[in-house]
């Protein structure tokens, strides 16, 4: 969830199918994010202005995006040694 204090959104990934999810409370989908470099993304990490940090296990990548007008903007790609 946003550390923000109350939040209507929850972050969840899904390594399997290589995506992250932005749900509701009620757990309605908002939005997926999906990149063909993020392989197994897990350990996701949102910021008090909601932009979310997401570590590709598999791929050994690291995500800095944010939610612009319902749509994901890839800030950063940082492959890992």
């Amino acid at each position: 969830m946003s550390p923000t204090g109350p939040s209507d959104k929850i972050y969840v990934t899904n390594r399997t199918k290589n995506k992250l999810l932005t749900l509701t409370t009620d757990g309605t989908l908002i939005s997926t994010f999906t990149d063909p470099e993020l392989s197994s993304p897990q350990a996701v990490h949102v910021t008090p202005s909601e932009q979310v940090l997401v570590c590709g296990n598999y791929s050994n990548t690291l995500r800095w995006i944010v939610m612009e007008e319902k749509n994901w903007q890839l800030w950063l790609h940082r492959k890992m040694d």
